[in-house]
């Protein structure tokens, strides 16, 4: 019996292309949120670039990690686990239940887009 292989359009390496999809829109989102609260601001030039410049550094780690998915993957695991406790940190003295959500929630699309770019991610050869 001849086994039938369908063509799910690269659906097979679907962590692959749910990471990049997940990444990007992250940094996306935080790169027109950064230029749009500098512009409702009326805020400089400069200032402005400096609210939008972590959305493209999270932009620029997505991109990374569409060429190399294992260190693209621990990279945003790391970048996550920064974002949770920089926002963790800012919390004040009393971080409450809210807080915590809320620190989860900013970490989480980092966090399961580095999961799973490094599932994705190609065994490493073994030489013998």
């Amino acid at each position: 019996m001849k086994q039938l292989h369908l063509n799910w359009y690269g659906l097979q390496e679907w962590e692959r292309m749910v990471a990049r999809i997940l990444s990007l829109a992250w940094g996306v989102f935080w790169a027109w949120f950064g230029f749009a609260s500098g512009v409702a601001e009326y805020a400089e030039f400069a200032d402005v670039l400096l609210q939008t410049l972590p959305g493209l550094v999270f932009i620029g780690i997505s991109l990374y990690a569409w060429r190399n998915a294992a260190a693209g993957g621990a990279m945003l695991l790391v970048l996550a686990m920064v974002v949770f406790c920089a926002y963790w940190s800012g919390t004040g003295n009393e971080p409450s239940v809210r807080s915590l959500g809320t620190a989860i929630l900013l970490s989480l699309p980092p966090l399961m887009s580095g999961a799973l770019f490094l599932a994705a991610a190609p065994a490493p050869s073994r030489r013998s």
